[in-house]
């Protein structure tokens, strides 16, 4: 039988070389170690970004908390009437929903403020796209993901997107996700490393190479404690 041939790596430079070799030990690791998600059980429930230090919505929050929904609701009803362009009063009113299970009221709100503060919109479907990416709920993640426009931070969507599909086991999908966050940026040190590392995993030792020699170009290397840091936590060395 013959035996399959491999392109030789005589492009890849020695330190390159050693950190293909560091990121190849990483198929060892456990998929609790890996990026993205990985350490869920951490965030409470509900998750309330950038909300639960504001006194102005601490009886909303605290309801969301008892799982008292209704009286959120109620609450958070009130915000949006008083400061119909505030986002954390936005965000309060769908976590209310989405607690409630009432997920036609929830689609209802988003396309109705996607209609009248489109922007504002954009922001709330992000922090609702993350909600449910922390809860595990990747099929809710992505669907409202999906319905963020373009106007957005590109590299927010996609960074969620990779680590959803990363958690998924999407590898293909995770792959393809980092290399446009790789056109967006090409220094990026987490998209690089991710890159580098999805690559070796997946035996293409060519492309992981091309990202792992970019980690040591000079104008990046000065993020070598970054570099390390990500290391470190894989458990690379």
């Amino acid at each position: 039988m013959k035996r399959p041939t491999h392109k030789k790596l005589s492009s890849v430079t020695f330190p390159a070389l050693i950190l293909l070799t560091s990121l190849a030990h990483a198929a060892s690791i456990s998929t609790d170690t890996d990026v993205g998600f990985g350490k869920l059980n951490q965030y409470s429930t509900p998750y309330i970004p950038n909300i639960q230090k504001d006194t102005n919505y601490a009886p909303a929050v605290e309801a969301l908390k008892k799982n008292h929904y209704s009286q959120a609701l109620e609450l958070a009803k009130g915000y949006v009437a008083k400061k119909p362009t505030d986002p954390k009063a936005h965000l309060l009113l769908v976590l209310g929903f989405v607690g409630a299970q009432d997920f036609k009221s929830l689609d209802i709100h988003l396309d109705e403020l996607t209609q009248q503060i489109p922007d504002l919109a954009d922001a709330v479907k992000f922090q609702v796209a993350t909600y449910f990416a922390k809860q595990q709920r990747f099929y809710l993640a992505l669907k409202y993901s999906d319905t963020i426009s373009t106007k957005y931070s590109q590299d927010k969507l996609l960074r969620l997107k990779g680590e959803i599909y990363l958690n998924q086991n999407l590898t293909a999908k995770a792959v393809k996700t980092y290399e446009q966050l790789y056109y967006l940026d090409n220094q990026a040190t987490d998209t690089l490393f991710t890159l580098a590392r999805l690559n070796t995993l997946n035996g293409n030792y060519i492309k992981a190479s091309k990202y792992a020699k970019n980690l040591l170009r000079p104008s990046v290397f000065p993020l070598k404690a970054t570099i390390a840091k990500k290391l470190r936590e894989y458990a690379l060395f």
